[in-house]
């Protein structure tokens, strides 16, 4: 790893692209370098709350196809193991095949720059899912030593290019033993649930008292949806004005009733508990038997805004209770 002066790191950065670092509310271009999780994750610089996908332009008769411009380079600085956990398991879903172009071309535009966690909140729980506060995630990682200085690596090609890494010193073996000491003692703090499911029982829980219970106080209000770094939900609008027409794609959600509402007036998750237990389920029996990983991170954001105190930790203790037949 190197040593580096932050202030230097992120000098080196912006020679990439426009860096945007990590603040208490979310990836800001200003802002101090927070030292917890930010209330939102950065799944918006590669799946935007809001994004042109195409403008059809009217002259008179004819018409004019316009495709959206290409993002420019951004970095992202600070994201945290559960932001990279996040990213890394959405590319799955928008760069499987067929691949998303206008996914694709935000992440080939964007350097992820993750730094290792020393800070976990109450409601985290990252290391229920096989990793945590010290995995090496992004195209480039770094541990924040001081206020001052950061020891970093390059993981992928595109941080390996990013910087020219020789020219900064290589980090002392005492630097090297504060990180690990730091990181182990990060990791003790984490809770780890014991998630040991069997998937071939999802129609059982789905239909199970014990899910219905479990996600009672769930107020289907969205909330959750909108700051988790997994929960990729859209929607495609036309907007038709004067002299051109607008296709966007705009985020969405599970929770909400016209999410699942069909052209016929059909609603299959009409009953708001029925929707909070698919979002569950989704997350830890659909996605995981999709791509053989869960869809949740543990990064508790979903605990921390909840207006109605839902806490899906509870949640899945309930159902490995249920699997094990304690409440069976």
């Amino acid at each position: 790893m190197k040593k580096i002066k932050l202030k230097d790191f992120k000098k080196a950065l912006s020679k990439w692209g426009e860096v945007y670092i990590r603040t208490r509310d979310g990836f800001l271009k200003e802002g101090r370098l927070s030292s917890k999780k930010s209330k939102k994750s950065p799944k918006e610089f590669l799946l935007p709350r809001e994004e042109v996908l195409l403008a059809i332009h009217k002259k008179g008769a004819d018409t004019e196809v316009l495709e959206a411009h290409p993002s420019k380079k951004k970095v992202v600085m600070g994201a945290l193991p559960c932001d990279m956990k996040g990213l890394e398991l959405t590319t799955k879903n928008f760069l499987n095949s067929p691949e998303d172009p206008y996914y694709k071309k935000r992440v080939e535009n964007t350097l992820f720059v993750s730094e290792m966690c020393q800070y976990p909140s109450s409601s985290c729980f990252c290391t229920s899912f096989d990793y945590g506060p010290s995995s090496k995630m992004g195209d480039i990682t770094y541990f924040r030593l001081n206020d001052d200085n950061v020891l970093c690596e390059p993981i992928s090609e595109k941080g390996k290019k990013a910087l020219l890494w020789e020219q900064y010193p290589d980090a002392g073996e005492k630097d090297l033993e504060i990180m690990e000491k730091m990181l182990r003692e990060t990791a003790k703090r984490l809770q780890k649930l014991n998630i040991s499911y069997d998937f071939s029982r999802a129609r059982e829980v789905y239909a199970s008292s014990e899910l219905k219970d479990a996600v009672f106080s769930c107020l289907n209000c969205g909330a959750c949806t909108y700051v988790c770094p997994t929960c990729y939900c859209f929607d495609i609008r036309d907007i038709e004005r004067k002299d051109f027409v607008l296709r966007e794609r705009v985020w969405d959600s599970c929770m909400f009733f016209v999410y699942s509402l069909e052209a016929s007036g059909h609603n299959p998750r009409k009953n708001r508990s029925k929707r909070a237990e698919n979002r569950f389920m989704h997350k830890f029996f659909y996605q995981p038997l999709q791509y053989k990983e869960f869809g949740c991170t543990g990064c508790g954001r979903c605990v921390d805004v909840c207006p109605a105190g839902y806490d899906i930790r509870e949640t899945i203790r309930s159902i490995q209770s249920f699997m094990e037949g304690k409440n069976g």
